[in-house]
């Protein structure tokens, strides 16, 4: 028995030993080094040129739940908002939407819980870099009800407008 704890402390230490010598501080000359390899071949991009290909899921959990805490906040936004007098919605019509939304959208931004899935494709010829975000599913928590529907105020996530993203440059 007593054999075996000596063999297995040994055989840790054995594993520690790597990590204690790798832990050491540089010296000038290795330091010059690292940066004149690094400075010899300047780079503007990461990679001289190819295609990413990946699949990207993404979770979101709720910043609260707490009704008490989500009606405060909807209650303190609409008083924020009638009290106004410098509104970027400039029609009654326009400005009765935004009011209509602002409950949806305060509970959204606090309770909303989402996974989204997307295909994401980063592009570089060396030239031109391409980055394309292809939204495949999400699912969101809370949804805007049948009362908003056609109200574009509603900060939720619109597939038909943030569905495929491309940025070229």
């Amino acid at each position: 028995m007593k054999t075996r704890h000596i063999v297995l402390a040994t055989l840790f230490l054995l594993m520690l030993a790597p990590v204690g010598l790798a832990d050491r501080q540089l010296d000038r000359a290795e330091i010059l080094d690292i940066f004149k390899t690094l400075t010899s071949r300047p780079m503007t991009t990461w990679v001289d040129a190819g295609t990413i290909k990946a699949a990207h899921e993404e979770y979101r959990a709720p910043q609260t739940t707490d009704e008490n805490q989500i009606n405060s906040r909807i209650q303190q936004a609409i008083q924020e908002y009638q009290s106004s007098n410098n509104k970027q919605e400039l029609t009654p019509a326009l400005q009765k939407m935004k009011l209509d939304a602002i409950p949806f959208n305060v509970r959204h931004e606090l309770s909303n819980e989402y996974t989204m899935n997307s295909a994401v494709l980063v592009e570089y010829d060396g030239n031109r870099f391409n980055w394309e975000i292809n939204v495949t599913s999400r699912k969101d928590s809370v949804t805007p009800g049948a009362s908003l529907s056609g109200n574009f105020m509603t900060n939720d996530f619109n597939m038909r407008w943030n569905g495929k993203r491309a940025l070229t440059f």
